[in-house]
């Protein structure tokens, strides 16, 4: 099986219009370029991953080596052993490639599940619930909280390493804050904690809209990452005004 190296090189030299995969297994792959053609040509998704080896993000593409006809159904096919040859009608647009190249998330890979015998005795929830969890706005931010880290992790590097931390930051210091209120007896000391609450979350919407126009969220998620904010929010708002009535 060639490396990955004779794999970059050998696409870095065919000619133009001329595919070329390598079978891997029970999958025939193709890389960079012909990975691009294969994408735009007939819509295959593409996996990126940093290779250690070059020293860069590669790109490919791959089926399974019994589906060669279904997946290049227009194409003219020459099979080589462990290589094979497709002459495709698609330009090969070095400055679309490598614009589609950057924009293509890397895969990220599953985080190991933890056992509850990896969790050490202190750690473990004892029986007693806090009561601020019983809160319904505990809860809802704590689960905006949770759908805020799960798609933290599909966003681009220079997204998830600065926004998306300071949008766990924020979510956090809310869940202290609504923590801080409920404890609270006097009614002023408990405005003063929900009104940091609700400032908190205009700075989480705006990061939520910056990540939804930078195409780091589809529509479909942040429209489910608005309607949860907006039930926060509203849920705080109420919270205010009862606290301002008994002042009052």
């Amino acid at each position: 099986m060639p490396t990955i190296k004779d794999i970059l090189q050998e696409e870095r030299n065919r000619e133009n219009g001329r595919l070329v995969l390598f079978l891997e297994g029970k999958f025939w792959k193709a890389y960079e370029q012909s990975a691009y053609a294969l994408t735009k040509l007939y819509g295959i998704k593409p996996s990126k991953r940093f290779v250690k080896l070059v020293g860069e993000d590669i790109i490919s593409v791959g089926f399974p080596l019994e589906q060669l006809s279904k997946y290049l159904p227009n194409a003219q096919v020459e099979q080589d052993g462990k290589k094979c040859y497709a002459q495709v009608n698609c330009p090969f647009d070095n400055l679309s490639f490598l614009e589609w190249k950057s924009s293509t998330r890397i895969k990220e890979p599953k985080p190991k599940p933890i056992s509850a015998l990896d969790i050490p005795e202190e750690w473990k929830p004892k029986t007693q619930v806090m009561k601020d969890e019983n809160l319904p706005v505990f809860k809802m931010v704590y689960d905006l909280l949770l759908r805020i880290v799960h798609e933290s992790h599909k966003m681009g590097k220079d997204f998830r390493y600065t926004i998306g931390e300071d949008l766990k930051r924020l979510m956090v210091r809310m869940e202290v804050c609504i923590y801080q209120a409920n404890e609270e007896k006097e009614a002023n000391e408990k405005l003063a904690y929900i009104g940091e609450a609700l400032e908190i979350m205009l700075e989480v919407k705006l990061y939520v809209r910056i990540l939804h126009d930078s195409k780091q969220l589809s529509l479909k998620k942040y429209a489910l990452l608005c309607e949860q904010m907006v039930a926060v929010e509203k849920n705080l708002t109420d919270w205010k005004k009862y606290y301002m009535n008994k002042i009052n």
